[in-house]
């Protein structure tokens, strides 16, 4: 699954974190934020 990107929306840490870990180990790229509008790059 090499090249694909998953953006991760999650306002818990230690879930995003767990989530950052489960993508990554699947051969996704992560980008992660912490809540919509820094997802958006308008925060």
């Amino acid at each position: 699954m090499q090249g694909n990107t998953i953006l991760i929306v999650e306002d818990e840490p230690i879930l995003r974190e767990i989530l950052k870990d489960y993508f990554h180990n699947e051969g996704y790229e992560v980008q992660e934020a912490g809540d919509l509008c820094v997802a958006l790059g308008i925060g």
